[in-house]
């Protein structure tokens, strides 16, 4: 599973009703019974933007304040803690659950945070460590709370897997700093990451160019064929006349770029989204 869905359509499951919470019912019962569900939602064969779909209108939306401190611990627990083959099936799930509460919840969970140790206890297993970069990636609030033993846990991790720190900005001073360090070594992957990222700060144009500054510095024509893979075809779509007008100037001052096989086909395909009648 991509790192990028757990950074960050509508179906309809009529088997999945709304959260009703019966009179006298226990708020550790409906932990459970939530807990419970998610597990049954993955086995019934429901991806992770379906799931989403399917709590945010089950539970998210509707779940009791003081359910939240309890939830959050629980599924803690089963996303950086504990370890079986059933529960590692449920770990994305759980994990996505547990951001989708932080994100509706975000005051509320800062708090707890605050006065919980628990953020700092994470079993150190890649697979469970690739999850917690996740969640301090898409909050990065959390990583300022972590204590020394915590931060340690994380240093350790990307000491390994120096791949990953593209998705820890919170180690970064700013976003320009991080974005100037990573950019140019960006995947597909990692790229649409640093876009999705970059709305955060409504940067979005400025990382668009930066990307067709890449696909500008190309130095051969295999070289070129890739970057225009990793930092243009998809984002086609979004280009305003400030983003078209910077393609169009490092198309027409490379060489490796203008006399490559493929910049036909390529630059056909930029044209015709361009001038596409539907196009938003």
């Amino acid at each position: 599973m991509a790192l990028v869905l757990l950074f960050f359509k509508s179906f309809s499951y009529p088997r999945f009703g709304l959260l009703i919470v019966p009179a006298g019912f226990s708020r550790h019962a409906l932990k459970d019974s939530i807990l419970t569900d998610i597990d049954k939602l993955r086995e019934a064969g429901l991806d992770i933007d379906s799931f989403k779909d399917v709590i945010q209108k089950r539970y998210i939306k509707h779940l009791p304040k003081e359910i939240v401190p309890i939830l959050i611990k629980e599924l803690w627990k089963f996303c950086f803690i504990k370890s079986d083959p059933k529960i590692d099936e449920n770990r994305h799930f759980n994990a996505e659950f547990l951001f989708q509460i932080i994100g509706h919840y975000p005051e509320q969970s800062k708090e707890i945070f605050q006065k919980e140790d628990y953020i700092n206890k994470v079993t150190t297993d890649d697979n469970i460590l690739y999850v917690y970069i996740a969640l301090l990636s898409r909050f990065e609030f959390i990583y300022d709370l972590l204590d020394s033993s915590g931060k340690a846990i994380v240093s350790s991790y990307l000491t390994k897997n120096e791949k990953m720190k593209i998705y820890c900005p919170f180690l970064s001073k700013n976003i320009s700093e991080h974005l100037k360090e990573f950019l140019p070594k960006a995947t597909h992957e990692t790229f649409k990451y640093l876009l999705k990222l970059s709305e955060k700060f409504s940067i979005k144009n400025e990382v668009m160019m930066l990307g067709i500054e890449e696909y500008g510095n190309s130095t051969s024509y295999d070289e070129a064929d890739a970057n225009f893979n990793i930092y243009v075809e998809d984002y086609i779509i979004d280009y305003d006349f400030a983003v078209f007008q910077k393609y169009l100037e490092v198309s027409e001052n490379n060489s490796q770029i203008y006399d490559r096989r493929k910049f036909y086909g390529s630059n056909n395909l930029v044209y015709k989204m361009l001038f596409n009648p539907n196009r938003g």
